[in-house]
């Protein structure tokens, strides 16, 4: 996968309109933006992987690649409280019904 497969590049230089500054030194910063009707999670997991990757064959050894703003954690802890929440209600439905259905024939 190569970048212009996923964004618009182009090469020049441009007047710098913002500062990035990461641990007091001077960085380039990228943003990535998930496009709309995409999975975050699946989106975070391919960029983490591109990274790694190009880390291996194609940076510099001495680059330093940090990924800052990655709000898949945060989606992924919602989606496991999601389910866990979807569990136990059906748990306690289950237990209720048992009970209710239960209940007739322990007082008659």
């Amino acid at each position: 996968m190569f970048l212009k497969d996923v964004a618009e590049v182009k090469m020049g230089y441009e007047e710098q309109e913002s500062f990035s500054r990461l641990n007091g030194k001077n960085v380039i910063a990228l943003n990535v933006i998930k496009r709309s009707g995409e999975n975050l999670i699946n989106a975070s997991d391919k960029i983490k992987e591109l990274v790694d990757e190009m880390k291996t064959s194609e940076f510099p050894p001495n680059l330093d690649v940090v990924i800052t703003g990655d709000q898949s954690n945060a989606t992924r802890v919602t989606l496991h409280d999601l389910i866990n929440t979807i569990i136990i209600g059906f748990i306690l439905v289950t237990i209720i019904l048992m009970f209710f259905m239960e209940a007739p024939m322990l007082f008659s």
